[in-house]
């Protein structure tokens, strides 16, 4: 027999009972002090995620509770329901009991927020741009703490605490919630960008899906938000600083999981908050697009030519890039005297050049400034082959 490990276990258990009288709220009180958490206080998130991850500090008050009325007479039935005790979470009592009135307004709020619908009053697509005081668009809410809690909580801050369970460890943290918001912000850039850009092809569509979901873009959305700010972690600031654009994208995919769980009958709230957030990347695309698939103008080389060109001082069309004809297009660079003045890019070298020369017809300071050029050079240089003077 143990007696020295026995002894340690009744000292450990007294010790745990008198800190469960002197200290520990009986359920009542529980309540009423979870109801007055307050969520802006960063210290207290922590907390609200202690009371929610497991029932060992509802089963503390309810040990008060008993002790209180003196409920004790079974002493074994008592022991079995602190070896062996099951019941609901502290989360599940607060959302079915009613009277304890945690949560004044429905899970399911802002879905009608302005911001949440990429369409204006006339019914027009909004394009919201950064710097554009309608940018970034109203962040939609976690309303339930426990998750909102859950997601600026770093693993770092609960990994040293040794006696919890592997489970209630992974759901003290975020890092489950970022597994289903990078799955669920995947799909629905996804359809955006599909629906955006009809005319795209695949490899068009995954260009603009690695420009929107990448560290980068979701560090930069998530400090818009304040993300960074929220974060509780417990590390270095050498090892927080080198991976910090990592943390701070895994924290918004965070929050997207998070908000998926709240609003799963509401998909289409967060993918309308997503697209306004991504207006300038896509409008970025777009222009882009606008560009290089406009009428071609077979004259563009002569036109230019005659403006800007003459024998001493011609345009040069350069591949800067060889495409395939299908999903790669070819780029071609236009420049005189060794200044690129357009850039186009089409299904062959021809396209590419007719395009590149239309950019240049399209740089205005560009066409002017070797306009005056040739018409300042001596009509003996610009007719013979060989350099302009200086």
């Amino acid at each position: 027999t143990d007696i020295l490990g026995i002894e340690y276990a009744i000292t450990t258990l007294q010790n745990s009972i008198l800190k469960i009288i002197h200290d520990t709220p009986d359920y009542d009180q529980l309540i009423k002090f979870i109801k007055h958490i307050d969520m802006d206080d960063p210290f207290k998130k922590e907390i609200f995620i202690a009371l929610s991850r497991n029932q060992k500090i509802k089963l503390a008050s309810k040990l008060k509770s008993m002790y209180n009325n003196g409920s004790s007479a079974n002493l074994k039935k008592m022991f079995d329901d602190i070896l062996d005790f099951k019941d609901k979470s502290i989360e599940d009592d607060l959302f079915e009991n009613d009277s304890i009135g945690v949560y004044n307004t429905p899970i399911t709020t802002n879905d009608s927020d302005e911001g949440c619908s990429t369409k204006d009053s006339d019914g027009d697509e909004r394009h919201d741009h950064v710097g554009n005081s309608n940018y970034p668009p109203p962040l939609p809410k976690v309303s339930n703490p426990v998750l909102l809690s859950r997601v600026f909580m770093h693993k770092s801050v609960v990994n040293d605490k040794k006696y919890l369970s592997d489970k209630e460890l992974v759901n003290s943290n975020y890092e489950r919630l970022e597994f289903l918001g990078d799955s669920v912000l995947n799909n629905l850039i996804t359809l955006i960008i599909y629906d955006y850009f009809p005319e795209f092809n695949e490899g068009e569509l995954s260009k603009v899906r690695i420009e929107l979901i990448n560290n980068q873009t979701l560090t930069t959305w998530s400090k818009l938000y304040g993300f960074d700010k929220e974060l509780r972690k417990n590390i270095s600031d050498n090892a927080f600083y080198k991976g910090k654009m990592k943390i701070f994208a895994d924290v918004f995919e965070a929050y997207v999981g998070a908000l998926t769980l709240e609003k799963k009958e509401n998909m289409e709230a967060i993918k309308n908050w997503l697209k306004l957030l991504s207006l300038p990347i896509l409008d970025k695309f777009e222009e882009k697009n606008s560009t290089s698939t406009s009428t071609l103008n077979k004259n563009a080389k002569s036109e230019l030519y005659s403006l800007v060109g003459c024998a001493a001082m011609p345009p040069k069309y350069d591949v800067v890039k060889t495409g395939d004809g299908s999903d790669q297009s070819f780029v071609v660079a236009c420049s005189i005297k060794g200044e690129e003045i357009g850039r186009g890019r089409g299904n062959n070298i021809k396209e590419a050049g007719l395009r590149a020369a239309m950019d240049a017809l399209s740089n205005k300071p560009k066409v002017e400034k070797y306009s005056m050029i040739r018409r300042q050079m001596p009509r003996s240089i610009s007719v013979l082959r060989g350099e302009s003077p200086e």
